[in-house]
C-alpha cells in the first residue's frame, strides 16, 4: 500500500506542473482578435447585394469568422483577409455584423450599416381620362410621380 501511495505522489509531482502550465497557457491569451472592415463604408448605399471585405488579426490564431451569424471559411492564421458577398433581405437600412474568435474563445464584433435600395428606373405617363377631366388626370399623374421620386427608392 505504501508503494502505491509513493507512486501516486511521485506521479502527481510530474503531472501537476505539466497540467498547471497547460491550463495557464490556455488561459493566458485574453486578447481578443481585431477586425477591420474595409468595404463597404458606413451608410453606403448598395443595391441589395454587397461585398464585405476586411482583415481579422489575433496575437495567436484567428479560429472562426462569422458574418451575420453565417460561418465564413477561413484559414487559421494570425492575420486573415476576408471577402464575402451578401444578398440583403430587404430594402432599407441593414447592419452587417462581423464576429471573430481566436482559439482561446476570445471574441470581437464589428458592425457596419448599409442602406439597401432597388436600382430601378420608373416612368409614369399621364393617366388616361375616363369620367374625369384631363386636368384631374394630369394632376393625379403628377402626384404619383412626386411620390415615387420622393421615396428615393426609384429613379
Amino acid at each position: 500500500m505504501r508503494i502505491i501511495v509513493q507512486f501516486i505522489c511521485s506521479l502527481s509531482l510530474i503531472i501537476l506542473p505539466v497540467l498547471s502550465s497547460f491550463v495557464y497557457a490556455q488561459n493566458a491569451d485574453n486578447i481578443p482578435p481585431t477586425i477591420t472592415i474595409n468595404t463597404p463604408l458606413e451608410n453606403a448605399k448598395v443595391f441589395r447585394k454587397v461585398i464585405i471585405r476586411g482583415i481579422v488579426s489575433d496575437n495567436t490564431v484567428v479560429h472562426r469568422l462569422l458574418i451575420d451569424d453565417e460561418e465564413i471559411g477561413i484559414s487559421s492564421e494570425k492575420s486573415v483577409l476576408f471577402s464575402h458577398e451578401m444578398h440583403l433581405p430587404n430594402v432599407g437600412q441593414h447592419t452587417i455584423v462581423v464576429t471573430a474568435y481566436d482559439l482561446a474563445g476570445n471574441k470581437t464584433t464589428q458592425k457596419v450599416t448599409v442602406i439597401s435600395r432597388i436600382e430601378a428606373h420608373v416612368a409614369v405617363t399621364d393617366f388616361a381620362t375616363e369620367n374625369v377631366s384631363q386636368i384631374e388626370a394630369v394632376f393625379a399623374s403628377d402626384v404619383i410621380r412626386r411620390s415615387i421620386v420622393n421615396s428615393r427608392v426609384f429613379k
